[in-house]
């Protein structure tokens, strides 16, 4: 595929390309994974649950076998992200 690539695009044409591929995925890597909304379905840890929930870990941990969206996996506590936004909205007026 290179040998193919190599004789249609200029050496400076894929140099530029290159240097923007990575700077592209330079930005994607290094943009702040800090969001609200679950972004997919199954198990966080009690920071990023805190996070979403927008309640403390210590809460989190003194109510964990009380909460439908609380998980014991191994010797750790997980949270089902899924189960999560169902309970925040069954509690919203």
């Amino acid at each position: 595929m290179k040998m193919a690539v190599s004789g249609f695009l200029s050496e400076d044409f894929r140099a530029e390309l290159k240097a923007l591929i990575k700077e592209a995925l330079t930005e994607q890597l290094d943009a702040p994974t800090n969001h609200k909304e679950p972004d997919s379905d199954g198990l966080v840890d009690v920071k990023r649950a805190a996070e979403y929930l927008d309640m403390t870990t210590s809460w989190l941990y003194k109510h964990a076998n009380e909460l439908p969206f609380s998980r014991k996996v191994g010797g750790s506590r997980k949270f089902d992200k899924r189960a999560m936004k169902i309970w925040l909205e069954r509690r919203r007026p």
